[in-house]
């Protein structure tokens, strides 16, 4: 409604990150996600082109490309069971090129395709936590970490966790469109029919909400 301030976050996997793109982000204030699993021994592996062709390089670039021309940036980690020996190797890059450095857990759900990645709550406590001694830990706060940063600011202020999965309520401040224009509560449910509001391509707004 009138008066409502709005942000934009796009999350992408990071390879069609072309310079018209990012002048259109930059322009409109889009702050970017891109998907980073790790180096590229381990991030080539889970995330391959169709054809094969590996990607960490073409990610690595587009990510340079972004924040060379002030676009927020940041990377997101996903967790698995077999990638969480990276952790401290992620932050480094996070940390020297001064990118937000976010860990998202996989989870057996409908979008998993590799069997047996999915990791338990425990390991997913220990890399948070390995996450945030290492940025609790860092000579000078450049980075953010989360969901450790969200927690701590928390904690100090007051503030509403941002973090929208450990929040009472996050249809207050989130809604998730999809590629195909659908729209959801959460990125977290794309795909889950029960949590879909509408499509924004085929309805009004009104409509929709």
């Amino acid at each position: 409604g009138k008066g409502q301030l709005l942000s934009h976050t796009l999350q992408t996997n990071g390879t069609l990150l072309v310079d018209s793109l990012l002048e259109l982000f930059k322009k409109h204030k889009v702050s970017i996600g891109v998907s980073l699993d790790g180096p590229a021994r381990y991030h080539d592996k889970m995330r391959p082109m169709c054809n094969g062709n590996k990607t960490h390089a073409i990610v690595i670039d587009g990510i340079m490309r972004a924040k060379a021309i002030g676009v927020d940036v940041g990377v997101l980690m996903s967790i698995t069971r077999k990638n969480t020996v990276y952790i401290n190797e992620m932050f480094e890059f996070c940390r020297e090129n001064k990118l937000t450095f976010g860990l998202n857990p996989i989870s057996a759900d409908l979008h998993s395709s590799h069997e047996g990645i999915e990791i338990l709550p425990k390991e997913y406590l220990n890399a948070c936590i390995e996450a945030y001694d290492l940025w609790f830990f860092q000579e000078n706060y450049s980075i953010q970490v989360n969901p450790g940063f969200g927690v701590t600011r928390l904690l100090l202020s007051k503030n509403r966790l941002s973090e929208c999965s450990m929040s009472e309520n996050c249809q207050d401040h989130f809604i998730s469109i999809g590629p195909e224009g659908d729209i959801y509560p959460c990125n977290r449910f794309y795909g889950l029919s029960d949590f879909k509001f509408g499509n924004i391509i085929h309805e009004s707004v009104e409509d929709i909400f």
